[in-house]
């Protein structure tokens, strides 16, 4: 994905973020922030430490348009894919696809509907597909039922095998998924694609009594044009220059460690020669979600 349409997805996702400094009594900003910033002047360094806030926004990797499905009022018109990281710290990642004519439940005497999303971890496909589906018991899915069921499934050499249930929900037009990075074989920095592991269904295939939808095909047959998704990492840096340096033009030239969980981050920077400096601090959960905050200090 090119940096100008990676942007532009995210704001998409994010209701179009601005970076806004944080002020007394502001309210929570939408996006990755630095809280605090402190810096203290000793020896031969300045230590740096602080918080920051890192705030997961779903990445819009998918899009679709509306009234174009195969079959209309049964939840087959897919229209969105997103994907996040539920959390800096969180082992998990979250799947959204959004379905424009999703029924609250089966359709009475109506087509069992599956929805399936191959994916494929740093450009490989692993065999590992997220599937949810509403049905009623079928020769074709003996184990189905009329509840929401959401399952992994891994497709063997001797066929697919389910790894589930896992987490997921089926409400207001979205059919999500919540499953472990380790289980789909990814890490930080990982990336997730769409794999055409299922191109060939189209965009729905009949099984016996119903149909399967694919993620990587829109609901009138047409491609979706799905992107490749980076799991971000919470990331602080710093840098300094001479004091009226504007912030965007001060290089980050050190990283500091940084605690996912808590938003604690820390840093030794070498003092440089006696004067007046600005520090900035710039946090990161993603590469088009972050926050700048700066202090002036005196060496």
């Amino acid at each position: 994905m090119n940096g100008a349409r990676k942007r532009a997805l995210a704001a998409i996702a994010a209701g179009a973020l601005a970076l806004v400094p944080a002020a007394a009594g502001a309210d929570v900003q939408a996006n990755t922030h630095v809280d605090t910033l402190n810096a203290a002047v000793g020896g031969g360094a300045i230590a740096v430490s602080g918080t920051a806030t890192f705030v997961s926004i779903p990445t819009q990797v998918g899009l679709d348009g509306t009234g174009d499905a195969a079959v209309a009022g049964l939840g087959a018109d897919v229209t969105s894919l997103k994907i996040s990281r539920p959390s800096a710290g969180s082992a998990n990642m979250k799947f959204e696809m959004g379905i424009a004519d999703q029924p609250v439940a089966p359709v009475s005497g109506g087509p069992m509907i599956v929805w399936n999303w191959p994916l494929l971890t740093d450009d490989t496909d692993n065999g590992y597909y997220l599937e949810a589906r509403r049905v009623s018991a079928s020769p074709f899915f003996p184990n189905a039922n009329a509840n929401p069921q959401f399952m992994l499934v891994h497709n063997h050499a001797d066929g697919f095998h389910e790894h589930g249930p896992i987490t997921g929900t089926m409400a207001d037009g979205v059919v999500s998924w919540t499953v472990s990075l380790s289980a789909i074989q990814a890490s930080t920095a990982s990336t997730i694609g769409t794999s055409s592991g299922c191109a060939a269904l189209g965009s729905t295939a009949s099984v016996p009594g119903g149909f399967i939808l694919c993620a990587n095909a829109g609901g009138d047959g047409a491609f979706l044009d799905v992107e490749s998704y980076e799991i971000p990492k919470a990331r602080v840096q710093l840098g300094l220059a001479p004091a009226g340096t504007p912030e965007s033009a001060v290089t980050m030239s050190e990283t500091a460690t940084v605690n996912a969980t808590t938003g604690a981050y820390s840093v030794a920077i070498a003092k440089p020669a006696p004067g007046s400096y600005i520090l900035v601090a710039k946090a990161c959960f993603g590469s088009d979600n972050c926050g700048l905050s700066s202090t002036t200090i005196t060496v």
